[in-house]
C-alpha cells in the first residue's frame, strides 16, 4: 500500500523540506541539469519508523500496513542518513526517531528568516533562532527540571555562552525596540544564571555541570562541614531564584515574539516554566511553577 499523496504533502511540509536530524537538516532538493524536466532532484525520502515490512528495520510492531504508511509513521531523511537509521535499527529505535520528528517539526516553527522581508527583520529573526536553539527552549521542562535538582546540561551552558555572545556584538537597528529588549534581557539573566551557577560545579561523565559536594566524603570537622552546608544553601537558593528570573524573561520573550514577528511562536506548547518532577520543592510531588515577577537577588 503506497504513501498517500495527502501524507506525503503533510510529512513533507512539517519537514520544511529538510532532512530531520539535529545535526543535519540539509534541504532536500537540489538543483539538476536541463536534462531533467522539473530542473530539479530530490535527494531525501519519505522513511519508515516502523519498516513497511515486518522483517524489516524495526518492523516487528503492532501497526497495520495501512498505519505504516501514514503520516505518524513517516520521517523525513537525507539519503544518508535514511540508510545510517535502517542499517543500525537498535541505536535508532522507533522512540528515538519520534521525538528527532517532534523535535525537527517544532525547529520548523520556530524558525523566523525566510518569510522575512526587512533586514532589521533578518536579524532579529536569527537572533531568535539563536535563543531556540541555545537554550533548547524545546526542551525546556527538562532544562529547568534538571536545574531544580543542580544540574546543567553541558550544551545548554555553551549554547546561552553562544547566545549572550552573539547579542553582545548585535547592532541594533531600534525598529521593534520591545523586542530587542527582550532579547537582551532574556541574555543577561541566562547569563546571570549561568555565571552564578558554574563557579559551584564541575562537569560529571555525563556531560552534566553539577554542584560539587564532593567535600562531603573529605571534611570531617563539624564546625567546615556546617559551614560548607550552610554555604550550598545559600548558593542552591540563589540559583532557584535567578532560574525563576530567567523563566520570567523567556515568557517576556516569547510573547514579544508572538507579538513582532511569529504569533504561533511556541503558542500551542503555552509558557515556559520551572518544572519540578521529582517534587524536590513540593514534597515529592510533580510540579509546574509559573513565575510573573522577578525576584530581587542580593549582591
Amino acid at each position: 500500500m503506497p504513501v498517500s499523496p495527502k501524507d506525503q504533502k503533510l510529512l513533507w511540509a512539517k519537514a520544511a523540506g529538510r532532512c530531520c536530524m539535529p545535526r543535519c537538516r540539509k534541504p532536500l532538493v537540489e538543483a539538476s541539469s536541463e536534462h531533467v524536466s522539473s530542473k530539479n532532484v530530490l535527494v531525501g525520502e519519505s522513511c519508515h519508523i516502523v519498516s513497511e515490512k515486518r522483517n524489516g528495520p524495526r518492523g516487528r510492531s503492532l501497526l497495520t500496513a495501512e498505519q505504516r504508511n501514514r503520516y505518524p509513521n513517516l520521517i523525513v531523511l537525507c539519503l544518508h542518513h535514511h540508510t545510517v537509521v535502517d542499517q543500525d535499527p537498535k541505536a535508532w529505535p522507533v522512540e528515538r526517531l519520534h521525538q528527532i520528528k517532534a523535535d525537527h517539526e517544532l525547529w520548523v516553527e520556530t524558525q523566523l528568516t525566510s518569510a522575512t522581508e526587512s533586514l532589521a527583520d533578518v536579524l532579529y529573526s536569527a537572533l531568535v533562532n539563536s535563543a531556540t536553539e541555545g537554550l533548547n527552549l524545546a526542551h525546556w521542562d527538562g532544562i529547568s527540571d534538571h536545574a531544580i535538582r543542580s544540574l546543567l546540561p553541558v550544551a545548554f551552558v555553551d549554547g546561552v555562552d553562544d547566545f549572550t555572545e552573539q547579542i553582545f556584538k548585535t547592532i541594533w537597528p531600534g525598529e521593534k525596540p520591545q523586542l530587542e529588549q527582550a532579547l537582551m534581557n532574556l541574555a543577561a539573566r541566562a547569563d546571570a544564571f549561568v555565571k552564578h551557577f558554574l563557579p559551584r560545579a564541575y562537569v560529571r561523565h555525563d556531560r552534566f555541570y553539577a554542584e560539587d559536594k564532593r567535600w562531603k566524603s573529605e571534611v570531617r570537622q563539624f564546625e567546615l562541614r556546617e559551614k560548607l552546608n550552610a554555604e550550598s544553601s545559600a548558593w542552591q537558593k540563589t540559583s532557584a531564584n535567578l532560574l525563576v528570573n530567567l523563566v520570567v524573561a523567556l515568557n517576556e520573550f516569547g510573547d514579544a515574539v508572538r507579538k513582532f514577528l511569529n504569533p504561533r511562536y511556541f503558542y500551542l506548547q503555552g509558557k515556559f516554566t520551572v518544572h519540578d518532577s521529582l517534587g524536590v520543592t513540593n514534597d515529592m510531588r510533580d510540579v509546574h511553577y509559573l513565575p510573573s515577577s522577578y525576584i530581587a537577588i542580593a549582591p
